[in-house]
């Protein structure tokens, strides 16, 4: 699918591919809710020192205010960070390292994954 989008798009203007690829220095490898807790699961490489967790948290989906949260971790190779986050609804986060935006994850509370109708 990528090579169609991308060799659609090259055939009205050229493609470059200005910046290298690299991989994240901390990424979210899931994400899911279990009770009060978000769950973070987190991958590091070796370099690693530390980093922080913002978020973006609405209390219910009519809410006007938007709530930031930050949480520091620390480096590991693979960790599990646990957020309280009581029955707020929902979240949009930023993986930092060094000031540095790494990965970026999304959770809603709600069903928009289940599909109920046969």
């Amino acid at each position: 699918l990528v090579k169609d989008i991308l060799a659609n798009l090259q055939s009205f203007i050229p493609v470059t591919q200005n910046e290298k690829h690299r991989m994240p220095r901390t990424y979210a490898a899931k994400v899911s809710r279990v009770a009060n807790h978000l769950v973070l699961k987190l991958k590091s490489d070796k370099g690693t020192i530390g980093g922080e967790i913002e978020m973006e948290e609405k209390y219910s989906e009519t809410a006007g205010n938007v709530k930031q949260r930050y949480n520091p971790i620390n480096a590991k190779a693979e960790q599990t960070v646990l957020i309280d986050i009581k029955d707020a609804y929902e979240y949009d986060g930023l993986i930092k390292v060094n000031g540095q935006i790494e990965d970026a994850f999304y959770h809603a509370d709600g069903n928009w994954g289940l599909d109920f109708d046969s």
